[in-house]
């Protein structure tokens, strides 16, 4: 099993988008904006447009070792959202967070990253289990 920390639970950082332009396009629209919560460092590449009505935020946390974090679109909760899986076959450092809406935001949204995970080293638990009387 591989450990991941979070050394910046509290942490956050906004940036802002233009939802109409994401929505229009049937392409990704490239950010790359560099997000540093205290040491960590990692990248919003993209965003574009959910195929079930909404956005994905693409990052690349290579620089940080950064394989997770949160995202939540700035006064539009949502209670659906969905994102990469890790795996280490692949190339875990470039994941997504999608959130989808019933009415999806337009105009100038903002975007708030936060508890990114870094990746540590590889570790190995042994337990032993019997069955209780």
């Amino acid at each position: 099993m591989y450990e991941r920390s979070f050394p910046e639970k509290e942490s956050f950082v906004e940036i802002e988008f233009d939802g109409n332009k994401v929505q229009a396009s049937d392409e990704p629209i490239e950010i790359n904006q560099e997000i540093q919560l205290g040491s960590v460092i990692f990248k919003l590449a993209t965003i574009e447009k959910n195929q079930f009505g909404g956005y994905s935020f693409h990052f690349d946390g290579t620089e940080g070792n950064i394989v997770q974090c949160l995202v939540d679109l700035v006064g539009y909760p949502t209670n659906m959202s969905g994102g990469g899986s890790f795996s280490l076959k692949d190339d875990p450092f470039h994941f997504y967070q999608a959130k989808m809406y019933s009415e999806i935001p337009t105009g100038m949204l903002t975007v708030r990253a936060s508890q990114p995970a870094v990746l540590g080293d590889l570790i190995t638990f042994v337990g032993s289990w019997s069955p209780g009387k």
